[in-house]
């Protein structure tokens, strides 16, 4: 009887072991395991990363629970970039979603793999990156949110604040396509207004300093797009062409924190909230990349952003108009 008795506990005790194991294998296999690749921090993209995990635990989706992130930043280098998505792509377990917070980083994914979906964000124009073959069906493994900015209401804000102007320089890397993008917008823009553009461009971060000493006072305003190389280093240009009397119309609230004018900004938390949205879809296997539009930031969504500090030290005269409209920084 002893020995059956110790027979029966021994078999109780490999079922539980058993069972343990196999829901935790099952339970493993449910976690859903996304890579978030960012190409640089800066706060825009930053904030972009927060409201997509932000909006991910919202719909259900909570980090260390049912999702597993791995959030790699390449510090702006496109070859750590594409390193980080390639290994995204040959993990093992392999990846269930990528998150690609820009343009350079959505290429590097795009390029990596053609089977995992990618979600991108921060990103002009998907089209003209070679990312979708259409923002209305992507027929590719990406789709996303785009932070195309509205040209026409920034230079509608920059005759508003500076109604002489007849000189713009557009300040953007060469490197960057998405900059190029908005850089021949913004021309086609100022043309219509019978404003004179000058372009110049940046390799890298390092050369920022040398090309604004080289601007000096010769624009009436800079035109900075949502360039990743200059934006990070905003405080330097608002503070050197602040030097020189030059004022800065950038293209996101975060810079003008950093001491540029004024922009009509896009809430880039929100665009994250949004690219969760899509992602949430695709892992609950509701939808595919190839068939999801491409999200546009709604003109009334926009926001006026004012540093009122900048206005002041280059003596420009806010009219009521512009102050009651805009959030002061």
């Amino acid at each position: 009887m002893k020995i059956l008795k110790y027979l029966i506990i021994a078999i109780s005790i490999c079922s539980v072991i058993a069972m343990f194991f196999y829901f935790k294998k099952n339970n493993g296999n449910n976690v859903k395991k996304i890579g978030i690749i960012q190409i640089m921090e800066h706060e825009c993209l930053d904030e972009a990363r927060k409201g997509f995990i932000a909006g991910l635990e919202e719909l259900g989706f909570k980090d260390g629970e049912n999702v597993k992130i791995d959030y790699q930043n390449a510090q702006g280098d496109q070859s750590l970039c594409s390193s980080i998505v390639s290994n995204f792509a040959s993990s093992n377990p392999q990846k269930d979603l990528i998150l690609a917070i820009s343009t350079p980083a959505a290429q590097a994914a795009a390029n990596s793999t053609q089977d995992i979906p990618i979600v991108a964000t921060c990103v002009t124009d998907f089209v003209s990156s070679g990312l979708v073959k259409s923002n209305n069906r992507p027929d590719t493994n990406v789709t996303g949110t785009s932070d195309m900015i509205p040209v026409k209401k920034q230079f509608e804000l920059i005759k508003k604040l500076l109604p002489n102007v007849k000189k713009i320089g557009i300040l953007y890397s060469s490197n960057e396509v998405n900059s190029k993008i908005q850089a021949q917008s913004a021309a086609e823009e100022a043309k219509k207004l019978n404003i004179e553009t000058f372009d110049y461009t940046i390799s890298n971060s390092n050369e920022i300093l040398q090309i604004m000493n080289h601007i000096g006072k010769s624009v009436d305003v800079i035109f900075v797009p949502t360039d990743n190389a200059v934006v990070s280093n905003m405080p330097l240009v608002s503070q050197t062409a602040s030097s020189n009397g030059v004022p800065v119309i950038c293209s996101e609230p975060a810079s003008v924190k950093n001491g540029a004018l004024a922009t009509y900004g896009i809430d880039y938390y929100e665009l994250g909230k949004q690219s969760a949205i899509m992602a949430a879809e695709i892992l609950n296997n509701k939808s595919y990349t190839s068939s999801i539009p491409i999200k546009f930031v709604d003109d009334n969504n926009l926001k006026l952003f004012l540093n009122k500090k900048t206005a002041e030290k280059l003596k420009i005269n806010l009219s009521d108009e512009i102050i009651n409209n805009a959030e002061i920084i």
